[in-house]
């Protein structure tokens, strides 16, 4: 065994660099047809760039290959974004189905959708989604003009687009917040202060924190005018499946004028959390129950509130990467209504300076952006020339869409998986059914959906 201590990997890396240096330089020093072509300079400029270029050698040789493979996954990361996205046509078409099936103004057949949680379980296949028509190169011409457009407010950061394009309450409450004249983005902010009762307290404070609606549903909300369909459109299912649910899971029927319970003196029924009642026609809806779906949500609600700043750095940094706003920077949080202009200053310059390096490493030259503050600038010059690359990832990832279609072939999911999540949702729809079967006969009513 040797007595010598193993070289750190940044000290070996700088002995490298030193050994393919001067391996260029022996290379090339003596070489007759290199010192011709370098005679072209005048007095010491030739053996300058002789060296130079035996520095750019040995980095390309020592870093090279790490660089390359992180520039591949940058491009294979673009792909998977513009495949998702061509795949949001589809979402926003089943969207609207999935509003007017609720208020009752369509049927579907019973073998495609039996419950309101099948239209979240076709989300998530909606490659294999029967219920929406082929997409069609008349609506990606829509939709890479949205994506080109300021309307399109989710295209520098993954952590900002939807993961569940079918949640409707969360959607409808977002809106709903809107035509009452609330701005959704301060309830969101404001929910970290609330002090929830019980379990169900607890989400709605979650449901408030968690607010949003994709930009591309709105923008086909402001294309297609007034009224919109989550806004204005009942949900006559959904309030009967909660009715039936109530009732299954505790054998009464629901009393909207009765006190809510504290949560916490009640255990959840094995399994499920117990849903709350359907309020009856015309009364207010009642708490929705904390389901699978918020446990991530209530872990970052913790990390919030009672953990360190380092450690919230920490969760981040594994959970997602953080997105860069381009006038109010990530992370920013007013405290009693002040604004931390130290902070904000100084995360506008990071973000300046990083999409001032990315813009002067690639081999297009840009013009720049109008704005009068060049961080701002360079990022939405930055920000342009990403859209233009995802538009471009976009229309390959039709053209390979439409030859499938044509070929009859079926098409690869554009989502990652989880087979855990796959079966906890096959276990609480199985849950709900039974729920709502039992309710139904409790109410003296046939033992099916038809309701």
């Amino acid at each position: 065994m040797s007595d010598l201590a193993p070289v750190s990997r940044s000290a070996q890396r700088h002995l490298d660099l030193i050994r393919y240096h001067e391996e260029t330089l022996a290379l090339y020093q003596d070489n007759s047809a290199v010192a011709e072509w370098l005679s072209q300079f005048q007095g010491d400029d030739g053996p300058l760039f002789l060296n130079r270029y035996a520095d750019e050698r040995a980095s390309a040789l020592v870093d090279g290959n790490t660089f390359w493979h992180l520039n591949q996954r940058e491009e294979a990361n673009l792909v998977e974004e513009a495949t998702e996205r061509l795949w949001e046509i589809q979402q926003r078409k089943l969207f609207e189905l999935h509003c007017r099936w609720r208020a009752e103004e369509v049927t579907l057949p019973a073998d495609q959708v039996e419950l309101s949680g099948d239209f979240e379980a076709w989300g998530a296949r909606i490659e294999k989604c029967p219920l929406v028509p082929p997409i069609t190169a008349a609506e990606v011409e829509g939709y890479l003009a949205y994506l080109l457009s300021e309307a399109c407010t989710d295209a520098e950061s993954d952590f900002d687009r939807p993961r569940d394009w079918q949640d409707y309450e969360r959607y409808r409450r977002y809106l709903l917040l809107q035509a009452e004249g609330q701005d959704p983005a301060q309830v969101s902010r404001d929910a970290v202060h609330q002090k929830p009762q019980g379990l169900g307290g607890l989400a709605a404070m979650l449901d408030d924190f968690f607010l949003n609606y994709p930009s591309w549903y709105a923008h086909c909300d402001a294309l297609a005018g007034p009224p919109n369909l989550v806004l204005y459109l009942p949900d006559h299912r959904g309030s009967k499946e909660a009715y039936y649910i109530y009732l299954g899971q505790t054998g009464k029927l629901p009393d909207p004028y009765a006190e809510e319970e504290n949560d916490d003196d009640d255990e959840p029924a094995a399994g499920l959390p117990p849903a709350p009642p359907a309020a009856a026609e015309g009364a207010a809806p009642p708490p929705r129950a904390l389901d699978y779906q918020q446990f991530e949500a209530l872990t970052d609600t913790l990390m919030r509130q009672f953990e360190s700043a380092e450690l919230l750095r920490f969760h981040e940094a594994v959970m997602h990467e953080p997105a860069i706003d381009p006038v109010r920077p990530p992370g920013f949080e007013e405290e009693e209504g002040e604004e931390d202009e130290e902070n904000i200053q100084k995360q506008l310059d990071e973000q300046g300076r990083e999409a001032g390096r990315v813009l002067c490493e690639i081999p297009e030259r840009l013009p720049i952006a109008a704005h009068p503050d060049w961080r701002v600038a360079l990022h939405h010059t930055w920000l342009g020339w990403r859209k233009q690359r995802l538009a471009a990832a976009l229309r390959e990832a039709y053209a390979a869409y439409a030859a499938r279609e044509q070929a009859g072939s079926p098409h690869p999911s554009p989502y990652q998986h989880d087979p855990k999540m796959r079966k906890l949702l096959g276990k609480n729809r199985k849950l709900f059914r039974e729920y709502i079967l039992k309710g139904r006969g409790l109410a003296g009513e046939p033992l099916d959906f038809n309701f």
